[in-house]
């Protein structure tokens, strides 16, 4: 993606996103419906569902009750409060969208989500009953966060492109830790949501494809750090 310095109504300078590509309506539109709908926050909560909900092994023996308990904790700091204050900058007109098209943008909500990603691992790190994978997922996510911060200074790198990496990445340890019950199902749908979701964002014309493979790498890798801290 390239940039445009330009004025605007009120006189003053901003930074405009220019598509490097150009698409036809019927491929852009379902390119930016996927991206809403797998939002990087909203793939934070398909982690946690997995592992919450469907690991075979990391919640086994907690009830119902202290499952959904955990959940909701995980989606309120970190994906409900997040969002608030990228909408209330939305509102405020300190950003343009919610998909924060230039790096200006990104500068804010991403240092004030990095603060609720780390509260989030704070929290489940001090769960005594709180598995290494979840510990692991959540350090990763924040992990993933502080990077963007720094590679953010040199390019946009794809946000949905990081949320899909940690996705896969996630799929990967858990595979890798318990090869003998964990089955290539969580992996193989994760590998097709990263498909669908970076191809949309190519496609949405947000990005160049170097920030699209950077950012899937960048996830990867964070989930494989995180697990190799609090393993």
């Amino acid at each position: 993606m390239s940039e445009l310095l330009q004025i605007n109504d009120k006189g003053e300078l901003q930074e405009e996103a220019i598509p490097l590509f150009s698409f036809p309506s019927y491929l852009r539109i379902p390119a930016i419906i996927i991206s809403y709908i797998f939002h990087p926050l909203f793939l934070i909560g398909l982690m946690g569902w997995y592992i919450i909900f469907h690991h075979p092994t990391a919640y086994i023996g907690y009830d119902d009750r202290t499952r959904l308990w955990r959940f909701l904790i995980m989606c309120v700091n970190g994906i409900f409060f997040p969002l608030v204050s990228v909408l209330l900058l939305r509102a405020v007109g300190f950003v343009k969208s919610i998909l924060l098209p230039t790096q200006k943008d990104r500068i804010v909500p991403i240092v004030i989500t990095n603060i609720f990603f780390f509260w989030t691992f704070l929290i489940f790190k001090n769960f005594n009953d709180s598995p290494a994978i979840m510990k692991a997922m959540t350090l990763g996510i924040f992990l993933a966060s502080s990077s963007t911060i720094l590679l953010n200074i040199y390019l946009k790198i794809s946000l949905h492109a990081i949320g899909t990496g940690g996705l896969v990445g996630l799929a990967l340890v858990s595979l890798y830790k318990e090869p003998s019950v964990i089955s290539a199902l969580p992996l193989t749908v994760a590998l097709m949501i990263a498909g669908f979701v970076c191809t949309s964002r190519l496609i949405a014309s947000n990005h160049r494809p170097v920030e699209i493979y950077l950012g899937f790498i960048t996830g990867i890798v964070c989930q494989f750090i995180g697990w190799w801290i609090m393993a």
